[in-house]
């Protein structure tokens, strides 16, 4: 549904809570409701009372991304970061920790409101079970093997980089689709990919 339409989602889920996909085109997790004073409501609340069962879930807008691990079934997720302007790192890193996540793609994600992220996890020895990930975002991005040890597949579709000493210590690690920095070598990078 799209923005406009996010009251009307509401009867529509009423009715299909064995849906398991979701694409909410319009992009936010919440919607201005139709009070006299206009306040947010956001949907994510309403998603886990809803569709208790939802595994994917694809947004156009980081909006509100901290109500996400409400969704506790959520095992995909797609975020487009082109309107991030708002997100704090704290946000994206509860959704990092979401114990059912095993998917997460960023779409137009700036690196550094990732790498301020996936600090706060390193500072609070936190961790993820996020096993593939995906960007569509361009700059240096951090994945340090201490919150992503479950990683296994990391693909970029536009020139993300990451560094060399992050990537070489990720245990799980069977796919990389990505540019690495940082490698003494191409010797070094050889003798730790390549075999």
């Amino acid at each position: 549904r799209g923005l406009h339409d996010a009251p009307a989602l509401v009867p529509t889920l009423q009715f299909a809570p064995q849906i398991r996909s979701l694409h909410l085109t319009g992009g936010a997790l919440q919607w201005l409701d139709d009070s006299p004073k206009g306040r947010m409501v956001p949907i994510a609340p309403l998603l886990a009372a809803l569709v208790p069962s939802l595994e994917e879930l694809k947004i156009c807008s980081a909006c509100c991304i901290d109500r996400i691990p409400e969704l506790r079934s959520l095992r995909s997720l797609t975020i487009d970061f082109h309107f991030a302007h708002a997100v704090l790192p704290e946000a994206l890193c509860r959704v990092l920790r979401m114990p059912s996540l095993r998917s997460l793609t960023i779409d137009n994600g700036g690196a550094g409101l990732w790498n301020d992220a996936v600090a706060l996890a390193t500072k609070r020895k936190w961790s993820s079970t996020v096993r593939t990930l995906s960007f569509r975002t361009v700059g240096v991005l951090r994945l340090p093997a201490a919150v992503f040890g479950t990683l296994e597949s990391v693909e970029c579709s536009l020139p993300s980089v990451f560094e060399y000493e992050d990537v070489a210590a990720m245990p799980n690690l069977r796919r990389l689709d990505a540019f690495i920095t940082g490698s003494r070598s191409q010797q070094e990078v050889d003798a730790t990919f390549v075999g």
